[in-house]
């Protein structure tokens, strides 16, 4: 059951190809909180060897995120 559930979450996962500049996009921020904002920059080394995305929040303000912290894409 666990390598089942291992295949689905790796098949599941958002890759940085999924991904445009210019979509909107809610964040779980390391507080838990949701953020939404606009993706401006993709790297596939956002920081430790991730993937991540550059995005701004509604009031102007710059930030980063790993791809695994993307919640919702649209």
């Amino acid at each position: 059951m666990n390598l089942l559930l291992n295949i689905l979450d790796l098949l599941l996962k958002m890759k940085l190809n999924d991904i445009k500049i210019g979509q909107k996009v809610n964040v779980r921020t390391w507080g838990g909180r949701i953020e939404t904002g606009k993706i401006v920059g993709k790297d596939e080394d956002i920081k430790n060897g991730m993937p991540g995305i550059d995005y701004e929040t509604d009031d102007g303000e710059g930030y980063w995120c790993y791809l695994s912290q993307i919640v919702k894409v649209y």
